[in-house]
């Protein structure tokens, strides 16, 4: 898997717009929903969800074939690669909250 050093500088704010997004709205849909459903308190359903903020490696393998298919654009693909990269590689930070 190659990722293009050119195009993630030339979108690094997209790049990291997008990882801010996804993270945050992975922690807020898993801490709601164990707050709501399930009763957990606030800290401990966000613990739960700064653990789960991530995009899987199964994504990148997803992506891949996506690309190759051709449902994905190229530049999409390029965009999305980075970004699961970035997730993955914070989340073990986040777990020193837990």
């Amino acid at each position: 898997m190659i990722i293009s050093p050119e195009f993630c500088l030339e979108r690094s704010f997209s790049i990291l717009k997008l990882v801010t997004l996804v993270f945050l709205m992975k922690i807020g849909i898993v801490s709601v929903t164990l707050v709501r459903l399930f009763k957990y308190d606030k800290r401990r359903s966000v613990s739960a969800g700064l653990s789960m903020a991530q995009i899987s490696e199964a994504g990148l393998v997803v992506l891949a074939r996506a690309s190759r298919l051709g449902f994905i654009q190229r530049s999409t693909y390029l965009t999305l690669v980075p970004t699961t990269c970035i997730l993955l590689a914070l989340v073990p930070f986040s777990g020193n909250y837990l």
